[in-house]
């Protein structure tokens, strides 16, 4: 699929501004508590690189909106650039992963759903060794739930 590389650049720039007005609007007020503690609260950073994030990414908007119009008052052509839609749709399935582990971790647990997605993963992305992805699947979690629940004395979900 070809498009103008300056109509990908616009979409990847809303794309990022929908995701830092999100993580700053709804995922950080829910998950980072708001305990003010030495006069700074633990949302400082976080906010601070979605504000970051934000700006950016209308920078970038704007930076692509001049330089297209300075292309059609120039007459050149925009560049075009072919997207892989195989690709596409395998960065979806990642975004689509990373949400539903979200979804699902705090009520089924950390070692079973980590071990449905990675072995859901490694098979989407190519493994076709069962014996691998068995694995994997099963000593990965197990083994970071060990470290972080028996070393570090972290509750995991």
């Amino acid at each position: 699929m070809k498009i103008s590389q300056n109509k990908a650049t616009k979409v990847i720039a809303v794309i990022l501004l929908a995701l830092s007005m999100l993580c700053y609007f709804v995922i950080c007020p829910k998950y980072v508590p708001d305990i003010t503690a030495f006069g700074v609260s633990p949302r400082a950073i976080p906010n601070f690189c979605f504000i970051v994030m934000a700006v950016l990414s209308v920078g970038l908007f704007l930076e692509t909106h001049f330089k297209e119009r300075s292309e059609k008052k120039h007459g050149t052509e925009p560049k075009m650039i072919d997207i892989n839609l195989k690709g596409l749709a395998l960065v979806l399935f990642a975004f689509g992963t990373m949400i539903a582990y979200q979804l699902v971790v705090y009520k089924v647990g950390y070692i079973i759903t980590v071990a449905v997605i990675l072995a859901g993963s490694m098979l989407i992305l190519g493994q076709k060794n069962k014996i691998v992805i068995a694995a994997c699947a099963v000593l990965i979690p197990v083994a970071y739930y060990c470290f972080f629940t028996y070393l570090l004395k972290m509750q995991m979900p």
